[in-house]
């Protein structure tokens, strides 16, 4: 197997309890099509996956639009917390 190099520095994630958010979200503000299917069937088995199709070394994990930010300061730090803790298990 060819050695691999390359670096996605942009690989989005969506850990359940992000994904609840997002989908509640969606739902209230009215842009439902904001969480399509494919946020909905990721699975870390399904990133390493295409990780492997196209032979990426490493993927740097980040939250998708809108991040945290759900019109809640409070509810956006215990965002961060909760994609941090998604990104840690994801990452391990």
């Amino acid at each position: 197997m060819q050695k691999r190099h390359r670096i996605d520095v942009h690989h989005h994630f969506f850990p359940p309890a992000y994904l609840e958010r997002l989908m509640v979200w969606a739902k209230a503000t009215g842009v439902g099509a904001a969480v399509q299917k494919a946020q909905v069937d990721w699975t870390v088995a399904r990133a390493v996956e295409e990780m492997d199709r196209t032979q990426l070394a490493t993927a740097v994990l980040s939250t998708s639009t809108p991040g945290v930010w759900f019109g809640d300061a409070a509810e956006a730090r215990g965002g961060a917390e909760t994609g941090d803790r998604g990104a840690g298990k994801t990452a391990s």
